[in-house]
């Protein structure tokens, strides 16, 4: 999902760069709603297993850049946000006047790194000094019959009422600050230009710089580097002291 939501940047230069008369996007039918306000797509479909998308030319979306022949920094990094987000009134707006921070702490236990990306709930301790500073919302969509959260920390849930990634969208656009590992939630608040604090591993993706706080995809996005591998809690301490100097400067203007 995070790969999928990361190169629709390219999308509206397909029509542009290659003269194609008709666009047809398919994607997971998870990202079809969040995909239906993006330019230069004449036709959505959510993908269906076992059914090849018809057409003259397919191409994966992470292929995009070289069938583009995109080759400057400019066209590469696309710069966010490029996805529209529109509110949802069955998802009232978090009530509170303390800053409003979502939070992804963990991936899909099915990604065969998961285990790195991922953070214990007994990590996330740090964060429990915020309150009552900060409100924190889980951002993890969880099955029905999953146990209920057992953070160290205050948490409201309000993902029972997400249908699909349109709806956390429209939440996380109602949200000061997002806090996520590296995951679908990361690269959407990333997308849609939302400050995001990504909570990064010892071990690298590709698509993160090696060094530095910073990434070129996603300019509202900071990065906090794990230091030792395996070691989350001096991460969240960083994370906890940081968003605590972000609040006083808030208030002092």
């Amino acid at each position: 999902m995070g790969d999928t939501i990361q190169f629709l940047r390219y999308v509206p230069l397909v029509k542009e760069r290659s003269g194609a008369e008709r666009v047809i996007l398919e994607v997971p039918p998870s990202l079809k709603r969040l995909c239906e306000s993006l330019a230069g797509v004449d036709e959505l479909i959510g993908a269906v297993p076992g059914e090849r998308l018809h057409g003259d030319v397919r191409c994966p979306l992470m292929s995009l850049p070289l069938m583009l022949g995109l080759v400057e920094e400019k066209d590469l990094l696309r710069a966010a946000p490029y996805l529209t987000i529109n509110p949802d009134p069955g998802l009232p707006p978090p009530a509170c006047k303390e800053v409003k921070v979502g939070l992804l702490a963990s991936g899909n236990p099915n990604y065969r790194r998961d285990a790195e990306r991922s953070i214990a709930s007994s990590a996330l301790a740090p964060l429990a000094a915020l309150s009552p500073q900060v409100r924190f919302y889980s951002l993890k969509k969880r099955g029905d019959d999953d146990p209920p959260l057992a953070l160290p920390l205050p948490i409201d849930d309000p993902t029972p009422a997400f249908a699909d990634f349109a709806d956390t969208a429209a939440f996380i656009d109602q949200l000061d600050l997002v806090l996520s590992v590296d995951s679908a939630v990361a690269h959407l608040a990333g997308a849609m230009g939302k400050e995001t604090w990504l909570l990064l591993s010892h071990i690298r993706d590709w698509r993160w710089p090696i060094a530095g706080q910073s990434t070129p995809w996603y300019p509202t996005m900071r990065i906090f580097r794990q230091e030792t591998r395996g070691q989350w809690e001096p991460l969240l301490a960083r994370v906890a002291d940081e968003l605590l100097e972000r609040i006083k400067r808030a208030k002092t203007g």
